[in-house]
């Protein structure tokens, strides 16, 4: 057996049990095993081990392991919401802040932990924590501070028994006698973190209480599965007063004296460096990345830089240096400076958010100072693995953390291929192929999950790397000293910090540029799972730590990526062909994704919203994601933005054919800025009109049923609305009906016309308004299903009476609001249909 297989599967055993635990929490993520039978079968397997334990007892030891994973994992699915009983109810609830609050454009965020709900006039002792998103737009700025109200106590058993009447829980109305003095409220709108309440401020919040939804698009974000690993399960959204600050808490605990200290800090940070030059510092020190602008961040992600504002190993690698420099300079006893050094580097996991990629570089840190002082080495992979489990130990679920697998995935890559690399770089002087040598072995090891999560390619990430990483290493250094002369000597700090401000100007002017460079960011599709596997175990194989039995590793990897390639072709073959139609969910907008049995794909609008951009956030990925590397045909319904404003970034990052469109009676900025990247990329414009068949493939064709050259404009009468394409999508002995945003006058006209009686499935005209789906109009199609795109909005849209309209002709009605994405195959002559969310 090879030295290396043997260190990597009998030396380093902590790497089976971490193996073993990883696969009871995945299991127990998929079946949902209930807790009960998990310590059952831990019960059996401990016996099977004192009975075998001579014969059989590491097999045993790893099934223990596992079924212990499963019981964590039992445990956290376990989990039920507090505050269940209150959804959907406009209630009342005290609580106090805890963590940062994260300022965004145009609110504040933070997550209380509750004390108490009122519903009506009576009191709950309650828990549980509660996100709360504080909008900015209040009437008068007024704060009201209730003198007389102190915290409620939390029930230990998560009961929430009735309280008659607590004056201690001001629950009165804001301009009631019981609301105290009025002060400056803070405005969520400013951006800054010193404006907005801190951590032990006790508020009191009034609005529906709502519970987060899971994924609304295919393979798309599962935000309620990102809050419950954080153990929030409810969210509130309120404006003006009706967010009343109540009083200040001052704890003296670890977790208040940091929160108070993070203050502080942010505060420093502003006063001595400021602008985007303080927030880029704030994120390097502090890990409050959402401080820097939107734009510096895009930047840095299309640079391979994005790395680098998330704490990990790089930063704390820093502190230790600075740590072992400060030590070295005083005769400390052997092990003084080791409890030191463990102690702040806990403290500083615990200031900056204890994210997965922090904890795991301060145990390996501390592991290896532990054996700096013993006079041992310590192994790379055996102190990720240690630093693995203690992780998944304390939060099982960061296993599911993006977070937590690239950063394991980069150490343990650095591990395997860090120094075989360098030794091919040898010529290069050592600094520079020790630098480039990190760079290229972190990204093997995370380039396929990158893909998969952030449908990227960044070519010039090694040059980046190697210019701007030495760089931020100095800003980082600099902020570190700079932070504490700052907090106690704010004038000299801020002389002192010239150089390093001009610094962080440099590294964003040269950031900016590098991500203005030609093909700095390329749009790629998420790989298959089976794709990544095989990635990964062609890695392994290709290791000089390769299981001993694996003598021919080019042979083993030939067969691995030629499976790979093979198994599509042999699926393909068996895979009936299916049209696939998604209308996705883009919130109050339309959107429709068509696939057709031979291949080709069609956009049918992009969504959007004037303050969010739908394309970049929801669109495209919603694309990369589903394999949608290039379109065939993109169409314009008509120009308003809620259909056009989120096609602009597909047609500027993806392969188009051809564009269709009817010219609009009134071009919009959007539009014209749509029809000039058109121009600029070269697609092929389709000007459709009433009479025409167009051939997608060999079996689909799009009928174009409106608008009509000679009665567009007379039926628009200066409504936008009326200028939508109609267009009827036929395959074998099925159709399906898109109208846009058309209105009842264009529905009267075709209702005469339209000589279909096989109309399956219908997109419901404009939202749903009460000025669209006429009966004279449903009457001559008679769907069998509608389709509303709709999401939140003012106009009331879905109407009732559209509604009843539909159920009264039969139709079954889906909502991409209730719903989210409503994704149809049609096969073997039935449609089979599917909702991403449950009906409400």
């Amino acid at each position: 057996m090879r030295r290396g297989s043997r260190e990597i599967w009998v030396k380093r055993p902590i790497l089976w049990g971490l193996a073993a635990y990883i696969a009871g929490l995945v299991f127990s993520v998929y079946f949902r095993v209930e807790a009960l039978y998990c310590l059952l079968g831990m019960t059996g397997a401990a016996l099977l081990a004192l009975v075998f334990r001579r014969k059989a007892v590491f097999p045993l030891l790893l099934s223990l392991v596992l079924i212990f994973g499963c019981l964590r994992g039992a445990l956290f699915f376990g989990t039920r919401n507090p505050l269940a009983p209150y959804v959907g109810k406009r209630i009342t609830i005290q609580g106090t802040v805890t963590g940062d609050p994260q300022i965004e454009s145009d609110r504040a965020v933070y997550v209380l932990d509750v004390q108490a709900v009122q519903t009506g006039r009576t009191i709950h002792i309650a828990g549980g924590k509660v996100r709360v998103g504080h909008y900015a737009g209040f009437s008068d700025g007024g704060l009201s501070r209730s003198k007389s109200a102190s915290q409620a106590q939390t029930s230990p058993s998560g009961h929430v028994p009735a309280v008659s009447q607590d004056p201690s829980f001001s629950v009165d109305s804001p301009d009631s006698s019981s609301a105290g003095s009025s002060g400056s409220f803070p405005d969520p709108g400013k951006g800054s973190f010193s404006e907005a309440f801190q951590a032990g401020d006790v508020l009191r919040v009034t609005a529906t209480l709502k519970e987060p939804t899971g994924p609304r698009n295919p393979r798309g974000f599962d935000y309620k599965g990102y809050l419950a690993r954080r153990g929030i399960y409810s969210m509130m959204n309120a404006s003006g007063r009706n967010v009343v600050f109540l009083k200040k808490v001052r704890s003296f605990s670890v977790s208040g004296m940091l929160a108070r200290f993070r203050r502080q800090a942010d505060i420093s940070l502003d006063r001595t460096v400021g602008g985007q030059e303080g927030a880029l510092l704030k994120a390097l020190l502090l890990g409050q990345r959402w401080t820097i602008e939107p734009g510096t961040v895009d930047a840095f992600q299309r640079t391979g830089l994005a790395h680098v504002l998330s704490i990990s190993g790089l930063h704390i690698g820093y502190i230790v240096m600075l740590l072992h420099f400060l030590f070295s300079r005083f005769p400390l006893q052997r092990w003084t400076p080791l409890i030191f050094e463990a102690t702040i580097l806990l403290l500083y996991c615990l200031l900056v958010g204890a994210a997965p990629s922090v904890m795991r570089a301060v145990v390996m840190a501390v592991i290896y100072s532990v054996g700096k002082t013993m006079g041992r080495k310590s192994d790379t992979i055996n102190s990720a693995g240690v630093a693995a489990f203690l992780i998944l130990l304390i939060r099982p679920m960061d296993i599911l953390e993006v977070g937590f697998q690239l950063s394991f995935l980069a150490v343990g890559s650095i591990a395997l291929f860090y120094r075989p690399i360098q030794e091919r770089l040898r010529l290069l002087p050592s600094k520079v192929s020790s630098l480039i040598a990190v760079t290229l072995s972190a990204q093997l090891g995370t380039f396929p999950l990158t893909v998969y999560c952030f449908n990227t390619l960044t070519p010039w990430s090694v040059l980046t790397n190697l210019v701007l990483v030495p760089a931020l290493g100095a800003v980082t250094m600099g902020g570190f000293l700079i932070l504490p002369v700052g907090m106690i000597f704010p004038a000299a700090a801020k002389i002192a910090a010239v150089p390093l401000r001009v610094l962080c100007r440099l590294v964003l002017a040269v950031t900016d540029l590098a991500a203005k460079l030609p093909f700095a960011s390329i749009p790629a599709v998420s790989p298959s799972i089976p794709a990544i596997l095989v990635y990964y175990l062609v890695l392994l194989t290709l290791s000089r730590e390769r299981p001993a039995f694996i003598r021919r590793p080019y042979v083993v990897c030939t067969v691995l990526i030629g499976t790979l390639v093979a198994g599509p072709f042999l699926v393909e073959v068996r895979k009936p062909k299916d049209l696939e139609v998604t209308f996705v969910d883009v919130g109050q907008g339309d959107c429709t994704l068509i696939r057709t049995p031979d291949g080709k794909t069609i956009l049918m609008d992009g969504g959007g919203k004037e303050d969010r951009n739908v394309g970049e956030d929801t669109v495209l990925p919603f694309l990369l994601k589903n394999g949608v590397s290039s379109l065939d045909l993109v169409i314009m319904s008509h120009c308003h933005y809620d259909h056009i404003g989120g096609l602009l970034p597909v047609l500027e990052q993806l392969p188009v054919d051809a564009f269709m469109e009817y010219p609009p009676g009134q071009a919009e900025p959007a539009y014209l800025e749509l029809k000039e990247t058109v121009r600029r990329k070269g697609i092929d414009v389709l000007t459709a009109k009433r009479g025409q068949t167009w051939r997608i493939g060999r079996e689909v064709k799009l009928h174009i049923l409106y608008p009509e050259d000679r009665v567009v404009k007379s039926l628009a009468h200066g409504n936008e609305n009326n200028y939508s394409l109609v267009i009827l999508l036929e395959y074998q002995d099925t159709s399906v009906l898109f109208t846009g945003d058309m209105e009842d006058r264009v529905e009267y006209y075709l209702a005469g016309r339209i000589r279909q009686e096989n109309v399956d499935i219908l997109k419901v005209p404009h939202h749903g308004s009460r000025t669209s789906s006429t009966e004279s109009f449903l009457d001559a199609i008679s769907p069998k299903a509608g389709v509303i795109q709709v999401g939140i909005n003012l106009f009331g849209h879905p109407s009732p009476q559209t509604l009843d309209r539909l159920e009264q002709r039969g139709a079954r009605v889906y909502r991409n609001d209730e719903q989210g994405a409503v994704m149809m195959h049609y096969r073997d002559k039935h449609w089979r249909i599917r909702t991403m969310l449950q009906s409400p």
